[in-house]
Parts: structure tokens; C-alpha cells; sequence
């Protein structure tokens, strides 16, 4: 079944109620349960790999660009 559409991405991280979270350039975008899409954060850097923490408040990704960074978002 096709998800999703239209998303660049190398990765992406599902938090615990389902909904994904795509790093894709310099943002990082959203994709609800049902599949609605939208943007979640803009202006970021770029980072190719995410992931959730088990409890679901906490975004990680890392970024390419320089000395890599880890960066990290609250969910809730």
C-alpha cells in the first residue's frame, strides 16, 4: 500500500501513535496516521536519518553537512 508521495527522503522514524516524521532537505515533514502530510520544522540542518524515543517526546536526527551534528526536538 503507498503511504506516501512526493517526499524526499533517506529516512524516517515512526512515534509510538503512528505518525512519521521525514527529514527531506533543510525541513523535516510530518505524515500523520491517516497520511496527511505537512511540515513539522523548517530551516533545519539538513540531516539524512531520524528517529523517535520509545516514549514518543523526543525528534533526533543527525546532520551531513560539517562535523555532524546530533540535534534533538520535544514532540509533546
Amino acid at each position: 500500500m503507498l503511504f506516501e508521495q512526493g517526499v524526499r527522503t533517506d529516512d524516517f522514524a515512526i512515534a509510538p501513535d503512528g505518525t512519521i516524521y521525514i527529514p527531506s532537505g533543510t525541513k523535516i515533514m510530518k505524515v500523520s496516521p491517516t497520511g496527511e502530510v505537512s511540515q513539522f520544522l523548517d530551516n533545519v540542518p539538513n540531516g539524512a536519518s531520524a528517529w523517535v524515543t520509545k516514549d514518543g517526546k523526543w525528534l533526533y536526527w543527525a546532520t551531513r553537512a560539517g562535523p555532524s551534528q546530533l540535534l534533538r526536538v520535544a514532540l509533546k
